[in-house]
């Protein structure tokens, strides 16, 4: 899990093209060699980082009760 919240936060700052393995496993204390044991590719971490945020997130949004707090639109959307 230390790997995944570092991983969030480098790639957060720095983008995940300009965020290297070698940048996430030294900002984590890592070795590459254990990085490759758990995950086969950097890609495999950016999945692993959208199934996490939608966790927390799913989480988030099931606890909140709708009917007694509505949502009320105050605005237009950016575009």
């Amino acid at each position: 899990m230390l790997l995944l919240t570092v991983a969030m936060d480098l790639i957060r700052r720095q983008g995940f093209a300009g965020t290297s393995v070698n940048d996430l496993c030294a900002a984590a204390g890592a070795k590459k060699r254990a990085f490759f044991h758990h995950l086969v590719s950097k890609e495999a971490l950016g999945v692993a980082m959208v199934r996490h945020r939608t966790e927390i997130t799913g989480a988030m949004f099931a606890a909140h009760d709708y009917d007694s707090q509505p949502i009320r639109w105050t605005g237009s959307l950016p575009i």
